[in-house]
């Protein structure tokens, strides 16, 4: 599970525990660079897929090292 340091797990669980049971799309897109690094960049607003507060959805990326 990625989150923030010094972030409340709870509040995180509560927050992406509401898409419970529904359909997970983030709309962002995964790209994969090499052997080993995955991206996940961008996506909208309504269905944020990285952190549970508010940040600029469409200029994020989160770098995942296989």
């Amino acid at each position: 599970m990625v989150s923030e340091a010094g972030e409340d797990m709870g509040e995180r669980e509560e927050y992406f525990g509401k898409f419970e049971g529904k359909k997970k799309c983030s709309w962002s897109k995964v790209v994969q660079m090499n052997k080993t690094d995955l991206y996940i960049i961008g996506g909208i607003d309504l269905f944020a897929s990285l952190l549970n507060r508010k940040y600029d959805v469409g200029r994020s990326c989160l770098k995942i090292d296989l």
